[in-house]
């Protein structure tokens, strides 16, 4: 018996999954395919239906319709343990009065295997997330952070074909938590199971996610690689809750005035570039009706000498992170974020001239919120 290689090549697919909690919608027609061996992130805010159906696709939650299926097999109306997956919790659910390597081993003593055996594994799998030397400790002896590996440890040890994490470093502290991002990810690459991980980090989201899927009030809004969903996000929605500082956004409309086109804001107008004014032409979107800009606080520049071809405004606060500043800008009493050099210097209301890169901007549909250009 051995730790390596132990995905089977699972692949894990909603087709129209709805689950209702009596008259609430938790989840809404879900429909997502997790390949193989894929590391998929389901990311999204408190209430969205992430972790509902992470419950449905192992067992703990029923489906109200649609299905569910572990590979060839719908898994609609099979018992947890038989859909050989594995859940790992926000809360570990140790054995208080077993040893580690007990805790470790305890899904092989329920399969019936012998001591000598799975106490082999067990060990093996302790180097492999280096807590060997812990083996003999109680889980009250343990820091969070090694908990949060035993826990991994028993479910790595089951071989499953799918993994399943809901927010498992949510209890860590923050310094822990970035440590334990890049040993799940090391982890995923070594033992290449099918991995579905939820949670409402997107610092976790984007560094730990082959894909990200961004689910709303139930309804799955982008499923696609973390610098595509980034880059290019589907809607409003995305846009601000990916990134953070989040995207700013302005409201205006586009007007061809003298030969040029414009983005015109309530007090300001820039000239966009031409594949926006295309996009607008060959579409069914009128340019005057109303747009909203979206642009990410670092594709904003900020000038302390102020040119023709800025737009005026004046700093509102200044947030020095220590590798770099995040700006509060005043912009006619809309207050918008650049993120800039560390050593940026500025005092609350002076007077600077923006840039925007609108080659890394955005234009929304007002009416339902999803990116046009």
């Amino acid at each position: 018996m051995t730790v390596e290689n132990t995905s089977q090549g699972t692949q894990v697919t909603f087709d129209n999954v709805t689950k209702r909690f009596g008259t609430v919608v938790a989840v809404d027609r879900l429909d997502l395919a997790v390949s193989e061996g894929e590391l998929l992130v389901l990311l999204g805010p408190s209430g969205c239906g992430k972790t509902t159906s992470l419950r449905m696709l192992a067992g703990l939650e029923s489906v109200t319709s649609g299905t569910i299926r572990i590979g060839n097999t719908v898994v609609n109306d099979l018992p947890p343990r038989s859909r050989n997956i594995a859940m790992v919790f926000q809360s570990y659910a140790l054995y208080p009065h077993m040893r580690v390597i007990d805790n470790v081993s305890y899904p092989l003593k329920i399969a019936g295997v012998q001591k000598s055996e799975r106490y082999d594994l067990a060990r093996e799998i302790a180097m492999l997330l280096q807590i060997d030397h812990l083996l003999d400790r109680k889980p009250r002896e343990l820091s969070g952070g090694e908990r949060q590996r035993v826990a991994l440890g028993r479910a790595i040890i089951r071989r499953p074909n799918v993994f399943l994490m809901d927010e498992p470093l949510s209890n860590l502290d923050a310094k822990l938590r970035v440590q334990m991002r890049g040993e799940m990810k090391r982890l995923h690459a070594e033992l290449g199971v099918t991995t579905i991980y939820v949670t409402h980090d997107q610092a976790e989201a984007l560094t730990l996610g082959d894909r990200i899927a961004i689910m709303r009030q139930g309804v799955l809004q982008q499923v696609d690689s973390p610098k595509e969903i980034y880059e290019r996000p589907a809607n409003v929605f995305v846009g601000s809750f990916l990134g953070s500082p989040s995207m700013n956004f302005l409201d205006g409309t586009v007007r061809q005035e003298g030969g040029r086109a414009e983005f015109q804001g309530e007090s300001f107008r820039i000239s966009i570039p031409a594949h926006w004014l295309r996009a607008l032409e060959s579409g069914d979107k009128r340019a005057d009706k109303g747009l909203i800009l979206g642009i990410r606080p670092e594709n904003i520049q900020i000038f302390h000498q102020i040119q023709d071809d800025h737009i005026p405004a004046k700093i509102y606060v200044v947030e020095n992170m220590g590798n770099e500043t995040v700006v509060g800008v005043d912009l006619d009493g809309h207050i918008i974020t650049a993120r800039v050099d560390a050593d940026f210097e500025g005092e609350i209301g002076d007077p600077i001239g923006l840039r925007f890169n609108l080659e890394k901007a955005y234009l929304f549909d007002p009416e339902t919120e999803e990116r046009f250009v």
